[in-house]
């Protein structure tokens, strides 16, 4: 299976302020995946970078379309980038709002 990169946009009513991000890099790092996560402007929004294993992400893309209990997640946007190999990490990004 070859390493991919995606850049994910998870959008919903409930997305943020219910540990998203935390779930998000704990599954990450269960699967092996590469992950920076971020909440965006505006409340309703949660950005993510993969990269790692197709296989492994598309299973971490299909937990996103549903997300943590009491997400409400109504779409997750899949944006394909070039594989870099500089993301081996989990990171939370923290906004300053």
């Amino acid at each position: 299976m070859k390493n991919i990169r995606v850049v994910m946009i998870i959008s919903g009513k409930v997305v943020q302020g219910i540990g998203f991000r935390i779930r998000m890099a704990d599954m990450a790092k269960k699967l092996g995946v590469g992950c920076e996560v971020m909440n965006l402007p505006g409340g309703h929004q949660v950005k993510a970078i993969l990269e790692g294993k197709e296989d492994k992400i598309k299973e971490l893309i299909k937990w996103a379309k549903k997300g943590p209990p009491g997400a409400e997640v109504e779409k997750v946007d899949i944006f394909p980038r070039p594989y870099q190999g500089d993301l081996n990490g989990h990171r939370i990004v923290v906004s300053s709002k």
